[in-house]
């Protein structure tokens, strides 16, 4: 015997309604899309190296390992030795040398990056940073690196994208408190 349940029809259409509200306030007012409403632009340097400051110390404390050193650089794309994306243009990089993350703030801008891509490069290149700590030195990593660039690229995309929602939520949560 099947048992249904009887719902008033006012009462379906409230629900329903709620429901529509529920999601379109949750598509407009997700951590992602409320992060990307600050345009990279509007930014000076200092902000945004403190931001990325803030998402290497998050992932620093959640690896338990030193931050990398980091910097906003302006390096003219002929003067980076790097892998080349398919714009040819670089957004970020890590040097094993001198476990350096570098962002390219500028580049990022002309790109119509958002923040979230700015946050999404240093967790991508952090990964990088974790895999240089799994080799004595830079150069056995970077060797391994160049033989295994689509292993390791696949991988610091993966992380990056895995860490991005936990960490404009932080960013959003940490910058509400200051207020």
């Amino acid at each position: 015997m099947i048992a249904f349940i009887s719902i008033p029809i006012t009462d379906l259409i409230i629900i329903s309604g709620l429901l529509v509200l529920f999601l379109i306030i949750h598509f407009n007012y997700s951590d992602i899309k409320l992060v990307n409403r600050i345009k990279l632009s509007d930014l000076t340097e200092e902000e945004a190296t403190d931001i990325c400051n803030y998402i290497i110390e998050i992932l620093s404390q959640d690896y338990r390992v030193i931050n990398p050193k980091f910097v906003i650089t302006n390096y003219k794309q002929d003067d980076i030795d790097v892998i080349k994306y398919s714009n040819g243009r670089t957004l970020a990089f890590f040097s094993g040398k001198n476990n350096q993350i570098s962002l390219q703030l500028k580049v990022l801008i002309e790109e119509g990056c958002t923040l979230c891509d700015m946050i999404d490069c240093i967790a991508h290149e952090f990964q990088h940073y974790l895999d240089r700590l799994s080799f004595e030195t830079s150069d056995q990593w970077l060797s391994a690196y160049k033989k295994n660039i689509n292993y390791y690229e696949f991988k610091a995309n993966k992380f990056a994208s895995k860490k991005l929602k936990r960490l404009t939520k932080n960013l959003l949560l940490d910058g509400l408190k200051q207020i």
